[in-house]
């Protein structure tokens, strides 16, 4: 049975405190602090690290669909520059 994923909505902060240059610990220490974890401490600083490792792993592909959108990757998305507007918009 796999594990249940409890912090799924912390993904976020986690990925962009990561990309950032914040450690595994300081972003825990965050997290704790400002109250967005469990009240119980979680998640805990292998959690975070897990979480991080996983989303690396992935394809580049994959990552770009987490990326913000960018004009000047429209080809790159395999979109024409008139559907930028729509999406953006």
């Amino acid at each position: 049975m796999s594990r249940k994923k409890g912090f799924l909505h912390l993904l976020d902060i986690m990925l962009t405190k990561h990309a950032d240059g914040r450690s595994v610990r300081e972003i825990s220490d965050y997290i704790s602090s400002s109250g967005l974890g469990d009240p119980d401490g979680g998640p805990d600083e292998r959690t975070i690290r897990r979480y991080i490792n996983q989303f690396v792993r992935l394809d580049d592909q994959v990552k770009l669909l987490d990326a913000p959108f960018a004009w000047s990757r429209c080809e790159e998305y395999g979109l024409p520059w008139e559907a930028g507007a729509y999406i953006v918009g």
